[in-house]
């Protein structure tokens, strides 16, 4: 652990708390001053001509300017409340009603009337092409996520940062260090990412939170067809900071924020059980490690720990263990076989801990504005030895260069570097793998700290097994990782307007990425082929540019207004990729290419890739009540063989505002509207032709090879056609909002591998064919159910489901795989489960285990039926709010890995009992006697599909016998596609925030500067409720092994001057 950074950060929380208490004690002083003042009564009603006669108004809010006094209007609309002799205005407001300053000198009575305020819909959002459009006009989904919900959380990610604040998109976050977190949006993965308008390529490490003004996420391919083939799957469009001025007036300002965030326990951890030691069949006596003991190399399937024994002097039984003393013939002493590590893997691991530092300069004059931003986030991860620094540098600059001439730029850099981060995966460079399945609790992991042998430090590890497993120490802090990372993301933009209504843009990008990362095995190194050594150096540079030319066109002829654009692009991207590798290291501990044993291994590849396109949108306004969107794009790629490399897909979006036509009250706003689009995508480079590989390596020596799976010339762009409907509404005056769509699309001319004759010396073909249908709803809903002096409460739920079945097949077949025509997709079928009678009893084979079903079966659906979140944010005595976000995800099913390599090992907490006992005591005896039945005549026949034609078979209770670990392994690891199969839904409270901010009269008095001050206590990841045994579901997979899903709690402070 980097104690240092920890107690600086230690100092700083101290620092920050009495800060906090510095102020609460001033401004409770202040408090007190203006209490002593003398005061009057003041009463009288409040109503409203909303609805004709005069009716009482509730929960009006009523305060003096500084808004030290004042009170609230009751059920009948009447007030009364104290003042100060010296205030001469009150306040009257309430939301979806005109705010009214009224003077009250020497009144004792007041009776206001109010009138309702139109709901304005004129909220602006950022479109494809970072073209701003209002939200009214729009007849596709958008969801917009504002800064201050992105930058409160120090997430490394910010994927993580949008989980649960979007309907129908879903983020599977890892706990896992610099693991991507994979983002799906309406059941399509990978949606493209886009700053400032141009897309992007990022690994959603790379962007500095405090740089973000806010996301539009658009939803469906009418949203992003703008974007091409790579809006296929939605868009992420990311609104970058500027230095505009709030007030439009001329100023300078400096903002300072410092997050931090803390592990404060884990709310997944898997247990293991901690009353059996190593060994298998119930014996273990150690000798070297490497099995030439009684079992010293193998599983936990030995002795019980802490068994009692009368006949040793320790009163326990006793064997020879690694840390044995040995006597003068050198032969190891017994000693006592006790839990010494039940806690291994708390007691291995650090705290992990995320400190970030942000500093930002803005300036504006009447013609320039400038945004200058710097940041620092440290990550130090719970494995030792492992963190990740990321910088983060970012300057943008809007000027008008003349009456006709604007330009804008942003250039934005970030630099990441890891020493070492943790590696994932089942294999031995896995820490979990290593320690919670092969490493029993007779064994302290703090006992291999030093994790050298003496005197053959550089050579040889240090463990009590040398066969299968590495020392965690010495794989944590040999074994590396190394991770560096560039990346630089700039545009500019020039923007002339030609006469009014009318102007030319040109937009240039460039978005520039370069990665090295080193793996070091360390001599004496179990697996990877590393007992001598061995490195791995992988080199990847990307190159993305784009230049867009479009001109654009306004103008308003009475009722009508038009704006329309075309424009065109030139998108190249280069990728370089290089991955060599030492066989074996003839210096121990040097890692260099040129250090290796035998040839290097080598591999690279160089993919270029160029893309044409043009396109045009119209759109068009009627009375500000009827809107109509027109956009065509056509598109000319590399990717695709020459004769099919062009295509067009167009667009159509409309709304109408029904509160305008229906006379609604002005409190009101009811609006539908629907889109269809066609979306055309591509190939990966060079994927359509049967070319050599060059990245194949045979043996130990370079090669290429032949593909098994021929190209054809003949592709053509895969399509998807689909429409949405959509409603949005707003009532009470804003109160009360929802947005409901519904989607529908359709997958067709897919490319996918046909099955192809092994006489033609390939395995497959890639062919178009096969069509899906996605579709589903989304529902949004947000509502101020809570409005009094004291308290705001702003809540909002979003609610999505989704679905994606098989249309057709190409070929007239009448299924895909396990997937009949007209079924999900996502349907999950295993063939290693259980044979089961039909009353439902498990039915045992004459060798005491379980029996294999022949047949596959249906276990559910690997994607949830719905996902929901629920956020809130509470105002309250002023200065305060608190924030809390809930997710969850209903229905799925998730393989439980991890629970499947425990019982494998013998380390699950539920492999205890009478039943491991007898296992023990019979040193690995056919003692167990499962429940179930036994087949004693008779037959069952099946169909195709397993469905039973006949079935004569008689049962008669199980007399067959096994062992114990021997029927564990059958039931939940080699026939286990029923058992662990579970339920993957959950429910998470994903943060929680509790701020303060400091008043600005108590700040003006201060004379320092300070423009704003708030602090804040933070936290994420709180509690989850779920099925799924020993890993956190949010992941979407357990393949990993993933490391405990750990609880974050943190503070911030924020300084503006």
């Amino acid at each position: 652990m980097n104690y240092l950074s920890l107690e600086k950060g230690f100092r700083g929380l101290c620092f920050f708390i009495m800060l906090f208490l510095l102020l609460i004690s001033g401004l409770s002083t202040e408090a007190a001053v203006v209490q002593s003042q003398g005061k009057r009564k003041l009463s009288g009603n409040v109503t409203t001509t909303e609805f004709g006669a005069p009716e009482p108004l509730p929960g009006v809010f009523i305060s003096t300017k500084d808004m030290k006094s004042g009170g609230i209007t009751d059920g009948n609309g009447h007030y009364e409340i104290e003042i100060p002799d010296d205030v001469n205005v009150l306040t009257f407001s309430m939301v979806g009603y005109k705010t009214l300053e009224l003077p009250i000198k020497g009144r004792q009575i007041l009776d206001v009337v109010m009138q309702s305020e139109t709901i304005q819909m004129n909220d602006v959002v950022v479109t494809a092409l970072g073209i701003k459009k209002e939200a009214k006009k729009l007849g596709y989904a958008v969801q917009t996520v504002e800064s201050k919900s992105l930058s409160e959380m120090p997430n490394p990610s910010i994927a993580t940062t949008l989980s649960g604040k979007v309907a129908g998109m879903t983020v599977y976050n890892t706990p896992n260090m610099l693991q991507k977190n994979s983002i799906s949006l309406r059941g399509v993965a990978d949606p493209v990412i886009v700053i400032d308008g141009v897309p992007t390529n990022t690994n959603l490490y790379d962007i500095n939170p405090m740089d973000i003004e806010s996301i539009s996420v658009l939803k469906g391919a009418t949203a992003a067809a703008l974007y091409g083939s790579k809006g296929q799957a939605g868009a992420i469009q990311i609104t970058t900071k500027t230095g505009k001025s709030k007030t439009g007036q001329p100023a300078v300002s400096v903002e300072f924020s410092q997050r931090s965030m803390f592990r404060a326990g884990w709310i997944v951890f898997p247990e293991t059980n901690n009353q059996y030691g190593n060994g298998l069949n119930g014996q273990y006596a150690y000798f070297d490690g490497k099995g030439n003991g009684l079992y010293d190399n193998d599983w936990v399937w030995g002795p019980k720990l802490d068994v009692e024994d009368p006949s040793t002097e320790s009163g326990y039984w006793e064997t020879t263990q690694w840390d044995s003393p040995r006597d003068a013939d050198g032969n190891l002493i017994p000693t006592p076989f006790v839990s010494r590590g039940k806690d291994n893997l708390k007691n291995f691991l650090e705290t992990g801990y995320t400190l970030s530092n942000n500093v930002s300069v803005t300036s504006s004059t009447e013609k320039t504005t400038f945004r200058v931003n710097l940041g620092y986030d440290y990550q130090n991860g719970e494995v030792p030895s492992t963190a990740l620094h990321t910088y983060n540098a970012s300057v943008s600059v809007n000027t008008q260069l003349n009456d006709r001439l604007k330009f804008s730029g942003n250039v934005m850099y970030n630099k990441m570097n890891s020493p070492n981060y943790p590696r994932i995966g089942y294999g031995n460079i896995n820490i979990p793998y290593c320690m919670l399945i092969w490493m029993g609790p007779d064994v302290d992991v703090r006992d291999f700290r030093n994790y050298w042998v003496p005197g053959r430090e550089g050579y040889e590890q240090r463990f009590f097994n040398l066969s299968w497993i590495n020392n965690p120490y010495f794989a944590a802090y040999e074994q590396k990782q190394i991770m560096n990372r560039d990346k630089t993301f700039l545009t500019g933009t020039l923007d002339y307007t030609i006469m009014n209504g009318l102007n030319v843009s040109f937009r240039q990008s460039a978005d520039i990425v370069s990665q090295t990362q080193e793996m070091t095995w360390p001599y004496s190194f179990i697996g990877e082929s590393a007992e001598k050594g061995n490195y791995q150096l992988t080199d990847t540079h990307s190159g993305n540019y784009n230049s867009e030319l479009f001109i654009r066109y306004e103008k308003k002829i009475n009722d009508f207004s038009l704006n329309a654009m075309v424009g065109g692009s030139i998108n190249f991207s280069k990728d370089q990729w290089h991955d060599s590798k030492t066989q074996g290291l003839k210096v121990p501990n040097v890692y260099n290419l040129s250090n290796s044993l035998g040839n290097v291994i080598s591999r690279n590849e160089l993919t270029n890739y160029l893309r044409n396109s043009a396109y045009a949108t119209l759109d068009l306004d009627y009375k500000s009540t009827y809107f109509l969107s027109l956009t065509a794009r056509e598109d000319a790629s590399s990717a695709l063989p020459q004769d099919n490399n062009s295509y067009f897909y167009p667009s159509v979006s409309g709304s109408v505002i029904l509160s305008n036509l229906f006379n609604m009250s002005d409190a009101s706003f009811l609006k539908i509207r629907g889109s269809w689009a066609q979306v055309r995508a591509d190939l990966s480079p060079y994927e359509y032709m049967t070319a050599y590989s060059p990245s194949i390596t045979y043996g130990n020596n370079n090669a290429v090879a032949y593909p098994a799976v021929l190209g054809n010339q003949d592709l053509r762009p895969s399509d998807t056609k689909g429409f949405e409907l959509g409603l949005t509404g707003k009532f009470f005056a804003g109160r009360l909002g929802f947005d409901a769509t519904y989607y529908r699309n359709i997958d067709s001319e897919q490319i996918f591998n046909q099955s192809a004759s092994l006489a033609s010396g390939f395995t497959s073909y890639k062919i178009n064919g096969n069509e899906f249908i996605r579709q589903g709803v989304e529902l949004t809903v947000d509502a101020i159910p809570v409005q009094t002096s004291n308290l705001v409460w702003n809540t909002s739920v979003n609610w999505s489901l989704h679905r994606r079945t098989l249309k057709s097949v190409y070929g007239g077949a009448d299924h895909l795989g396990d997937v009949k025509v007209g079924e999900r997709m996502d349907k999950y079928m295993v063939d290693n489960a259980m044979l089961y009678a039909p009353d439902g009893q498990l039915i045992i084979g004459e060798n005491g285990l379980p029996v294999r079903d022949d047949y596959r079966k249906f276990v559910g659906y690997l994607s949830p039926d719905w996902t929901m979140s629920w956020s809130n944010t509470i105002h309250f005595l002023k200065d305060f709010s608190l924030s809390f976000l809930f997710d969850a995800r209903i229905g799925g099913v998730q393989h439980a890995t991890m629970s499947e390599k425990f019982w494998y090992a013998g380390v699950h907490k539920d492999a205890v009992g009478p039943d491991r006992d007898a296992y023990v005591e019979s040193k690995g005896g056919k003692v167990y006697k499962a429940d179930g039945v036994n087949v004693i005549s008779g037959s069952l026949i099946r169909d195709a599909e397993g469905n039973v034609i006949s079935d004569t078979r008689q049962f008669a209770p199980n007399q067959y016998m096994t062992d114990y670990k021997s029927f564990t392994e059958q039931y939940y690891v080699r026939l286990n596609g029923e058992t662990m199969a579970y339920d993957a839904s959950f429910l998470k409270m994903r943060e929680l925030s509790l701020m303060y901010n400091v008043p600005s009269e108590f700040l003006n008095k201060l004379h320092c500067g300070i423009k704003n001050v708030s602090l804040s206590v933070i936290a994420n990841n709180l509690f989850i409720l779920t099925k799924v045994p020993l890993a956190d579901p949010d992941e979407g997979t357990d393949a990993n092994l993933q490391f405990p899903s750990a609880r974050n709690v943190g503070f911030n402070i924020n300084v503006k001057f």
